[in-house]
């Protein structure tokens, strides 16, 4: 567990994730989601959790108004109803990105 916490906090300070972004995290129940959660907390980062049935309109909506910067999806699918925006800089995915991490 603490190896995979570190290598996915060691990641977000790579992407540029400072202490109070806010890091939107939106995937089914899966251990990932643990590693994800934790390691954002551990740069001092708020998780800003949606539920992976919320609609494309809804999920945007919260990403927006968390002032979200990054978000990690569990994998196509939920990171598709997501976009990026002057705010969101970027979506990456638990099945390819943080798998590598």
């Amino acid at each position: 567990m603490k190896r995979c916490v570190l290598a996915v906090a060691s990641a977000l300070l790579e992407l540029g994730v400072k202490p109070g972004d806010s890091v939107v995290l939106m995937s089914e129940n899966r251990v990932e989601w643990i590693y994800c959660d934790l390691a954002i907390q551990s740069v001092g980062a708020v998780t800003v959790p949606i539920y992976p049935s919320s609609p494309p309109e809804l999920a945007q909506k919260i990403a927006a108004d968390s002032g979200a910067m990054l978000a990690i999806a569990s994998g196509v699918k939920l990171a598709g109803r997501l976009n990026t925006t002057a705010q969101l800089r970027l979506i990456v995915r638990i099945d390819t990105e943080v798998a590598q991490w």
